[in-house]
């Protein structure tokens, strides 16, 4: 898989991402989980969340900050994914 994905909860907490968004953030996932996600992109909290509310699912450009400080910008893709009540976690 190529995409790099990060889960969070409606209060924006980082329950999960895959090895694809940890080898380009830097970031351990035990250091993503419980982490805000808009941490780790702050310049693009409010087109994120804009597009959560609109349904809007095509990709945008956003800067990641990785573990060590630098940045790096991506194409970030959106999307509201139903869960059940019991957590899945990724391997």
């Amino acid at each position: 898989m190529f995409e790099k994905i990060i889960a969070h909860n409606n209060d924006e907490i980082t329950f999960n991402a895959n090895h694809a968004f940890v080898t380009m953030s830097s970031y351990q996932v035990k250091n993503l989980i419980g982490k805000n996600s808009f941490e780790i992109i702050p310049e693009s909290q409010e087109l994120i969340i804009k597009n959560i509310l609109d349904n809007y699912e095509k990709p945008d450009e956003v800067v990641v900050v990785k573990q060590n400080g630098f940045t790096l910008t991506v194409e970030l893709q959106a999307k509201v994914i139903p869960r059940s009540k019991k957590c899945e976690y990724w391997q």
